[in-house]
């Protein structure tokens, strides 16, 4: 559940941003449209923070609903909810410690990107799921 107080936060950012509506009716609809899809998209204030922030970084103007929405399912939240240090190896991969190169096969195949087998990693796979059943 979102705090009304940091939903109002998000949406004053929001409506910030270039082409936004300057009359009465314009501003007050925005502000309940971006409101409506923050609550159905953004599963807590940091999910909506994390949204706002990529908005703010990527859109070079007041984005449509419907951008809001595609973002509440893309954005992860910044506090991941303490996720374990990186181990040496996964951290070793420049990934920030998100991913793992898996080397070639015994065959030269390139066998691809995974998450690693440490702590992170299993914390990752589980954050994954939980994103795909979100979905």
């Amino acid at each position: 559940m979102l705090s009304e107080r940091a939903l109002s936060t998000q949406v004053g950012r929001l409506m910030g941003l270039p082409f936004a509506p300057t009359d009465r009716d314009g501003i007050a609809g925005a502000i309940a449209e971006f409101k409506r899809v923050l609550r159905s998209g953004c599963k807590s204030d940091a999910h909506l923070v994390a949204v706002v922030d990529h908005i703010m970084d990527s859109s070079p103007r007041i984005p449509p609903p419907a951008e809001v929405l595609a973002a509440c399912a893309e954005v992860r939240p910044t506090d991941s909810g303490g996720l374990p240090a990186p181990c040496e190896r996964c951290r070793d991969n420049h990934s920030g410690g998100n991913w793992i190169d898996y080397g070639l096969d015994s065959d030269g195949n390139e066998r691809g990107w995974g998450r690693c087998s440490c702590a992170r990693g299993q914390a990752l796979r589980a954050l994954d799921r939980q994103h795909a059943n979100d979905r």
